[in-house]
């Protein structure tokens, strides 16, 4: 019994030195990814595409909308001299424009985000390939988000090298 004993109590610490060990082997890494991604030249001159683009939809909108408040200006205007019949005709078109507004406008913001998609997709895998590449290249483990940490002691600020990946 002593022998099992003595072999059980090796084994044990033998495994604990072996888990202490690999904790010991993993390299973290933190940066300010968002910072980053946002000073990037090329997320800049996305942003601003993207910006005129949501200018152009957001025109070809409000000319709907603009247009449809005139009709019902003008309906209200002349409601004394319209009959019933008329009165609901003209009902029924500006519930009609207003609902072609309202699905033009789900369209449009569908249009916006495949645009979105276009232009931040290809950034978005460089910036990961950078990371990926940092991290490769210096032995990390682990990356973490620096913003999400609520505690951090040890580990590398790698904001700066993937800066200098992205030549920034």
């Amino acid at each position: 019994m002593n022998k099992s004993m003595i072999k059980i109590f090796t084994l044990s610490i033998a495994l604990i030195f072996a888990a202490a060990t690999g904790v010991d082997a993993q390299k973290i890494g933190h940066m300010s990814s968002q910072a980053v991604f946002l000073e990037m030249s090329e997320t800049k001159a996305a942003q601003s595409k993207l910006e005129d683009y949501r200018k152009q939809l957001s025109s070809e909108l409000e000319n709907r909308q603009k247009a449809l408040q005139q009709k019902i200006e003008n309906a209200r205007r002349t409601a004394d001299e319209l009959s019933p019949n008329q009165i609901k005709v003209l009902e029924a078109e500006i519930q009609e424009e207003g609902q072609a507004i309202e699905t033009k406008a789900r369209e449009l913001e569908q249009q916006y985000v495949a645009r979105e998609v276009e232009l931040l997709k290809p950034l978005e895998e460089k910036f990961m390939a950078a990371i990926k590449s940092v991290a490769d290249a210096n032995g990390y483990t682990y990356i973490m988000e620096t913003g999400t940490l609520l505690h951090a002691q040890g580990g590398d600020d790698i904001t700066d090298k993937v800066k200098t990946k992205l030549g920034m």
